[in-house]
C-alpha cells in the first residue's frame, strides 16, 4: 500500500507545483496561451488532484498483492493520478466545446466551477480497470 500511495502522492505534488506556478505566472503565460487553453490546463490538473483524493479515500479497500511486486504498485499509483489528468482534460474540452455543460462558459467565476468539475472528473477514474487486477488475471 505504501508504494501505491507514495507514488500517487509524489505525482500529485508535481501536479500541485505546476498548478502553483501556472497561477503565479498566469499573466506571463497568457501571452503564449489563450485564456481557453489556460483554463483547459488548469481543469486537467485539478482532475489529477481529484484522482489523488479518491485514491486516498479508497485506500482502505485497496488490497495489494505481494506476489506482483513493488514496481507494479508504483505504476498503478502513478496511473491513477494520470487517469484523473486525462479525465479532467476530457471534461475541460467538453465544456469548452459546449458538448457538456456549455452554459458554464457564460457564468462569472467560471474557473472555480470548472476546477470543481475537474476534481469530480478525476474522481471518476475509479471506473477505469485496475492495473493490478489485469496483471493478476494474466498470471
Amino acid at each position: 500500500k505504501q508504494n501505491y500511495l507514495i507514488s500517487a502522492f509524489l505525482f500529485t505534488v508535481i501536479i500541485m507545483t505546476i498548478l502553483f506556478f501556472l497561477v503565479i505566472f498566469r499573466n506571463e503565460l497568457l501571452v503564449y496561451f489563450s485564456n481557453e487553453i489556460f483554463h483547459i490546463i488548469i481543469i486537467s490538473l485539478f482532475g489529477g488532484i481529484g484522482a489523488f483524493v479518491f485514491v486516498v479515500l479508497r485506500l482502505k479497500t485497496y488490497i495489494p498483492d505481494i506476489a506482483i511486486g513493488k514496481r507494479i504498485h508504483r505504476i498503478d499509483g502513478y496511473l491513477r493520478v494520470f487517469y484523473g489528468l486525462v479525465l479532467g482534460l476530457i471534461v475541460a474540452i467538453a465544456i469548452k466545446s459546449n458538448i457538456v455543460l456549455g452554459f458554464i462558459n457564460e457564468i462569472s467565476m467560471t474557473l472555480y466551477l470548472k476546477a470543481f468539475l475537474g476534481i469530480v472528473a478525476g474522481a471518476s477514474e475509479v471506473f477505469i480497470p485496475n492495473l493490478i487486477k489485469q496483471v493478476e488475471e494474466k498470471s
